[in-house]
């Protein structure tokens, strides 16, 4: 079967050829017409402009609101080291089948993370500047994502309390 289909072919295209190509006295024929593509038309694929508009930077806080921030980072460590702590506590009692001091020390940890989280939103993103394109939570990770000293610290001791509760939420039982 294979065969008599690729016979039919290699005769096609010898009867193609010769009609082609004709006499050299003749005028050439026209081409034969396009075959109908199976495929669409060809995609752009090269980009056509930014896909968001340009974001306006958020205002830069006042040096006095820096310094306030600044100063919130040993608070906001201390709470993460013994949120931390408490979430470790809690393991181990987890482990040694402890169920109810699991679960106490669980809630101490939700309540210093909760604690943090709350220092955090009053001392930094309170004290946030904001325009049309950035709220203040964005603003205060903007500044952090550009590598701002006076809220580095801040930061990472709020990420360290928002791990500690994304851990703790499979753990504690309501």
């Amino acid at each position: 079967m294979v065969a008599g289909i690729l016979a039919i072919v290699v005769i096609g295209g010898i009867a193609a050829f010769f009609v082609t190509r004709g006499g050299s006295d003749k005028k050439k024929a026209a081409p034969p017409p396009a075959q109908p593509s199976l495929q669409g038309p060809p995609i752009n694929t090269r980009p056509t402009g930014p896909t968001e508009p340009v974001k306006t930077p958020p205002p830069t806080p006042s040096v006095a609101i820096q310094e306030q921030i600044k100063a919130t980072a040993p608070q906001l460590q201390e709470i993460a080291t013994r949120a931390q702590g408490l979430y470790d506590e809690a393991m181990a009692a987890r482990e040694s089948g402890n169920d109810k001091l699991w679960q106490e020390k669980l809630g101490e940890a939700r309540s210093a993370a909760n604690e943090g989280i709350d220092i955090y939103n009053e001392v930094i993103i309170l004290n946030m500047t904001s325009n049309s394109d950035y709220d203040e939570e964005m603003a205060a990770t903007y500044f952090t994502q550009k590598g701002e000293r006076w809220i580095e610290l801040p930061a990472k001791a709020y990420a360290k309390i928002t791990q500690v509760l994304a851990n703790m939420k499979a753990s504690q039982r309501k």
